[in-house]
């Protein structure tokens, strides 16, 4: 049973994460051949101040 873990930045909504888990799940039934029953996801919202790129949080970079 293949599970995957997706890391996202906070403030996607509902509709927008439910189709995520759709098409991600679909991905990996259709590539592995195997029931969509099987497949596993689990999305991690991430606030920005708690990511950073090259040593600097995201809140501090968007505008």
């Amino acid at each position: 049973m293949p599970w995957v873990t997706v890391n996202i930045l906070s403030g996607h909504g509902e509709d927008k994460k439910a189709r995520l888990h759709e098409e991600v799940a679909k991905a990996v039934y259709t590539t592995l051949d195997i029931p969509p029953d099987w497949v596993k996801i689990q999305i991690v919202e991430m606030k920005d101040a708690d990511h950073s790129i090259g040593g600097v949080t995201v809140d501090k970079i968007k505008p």
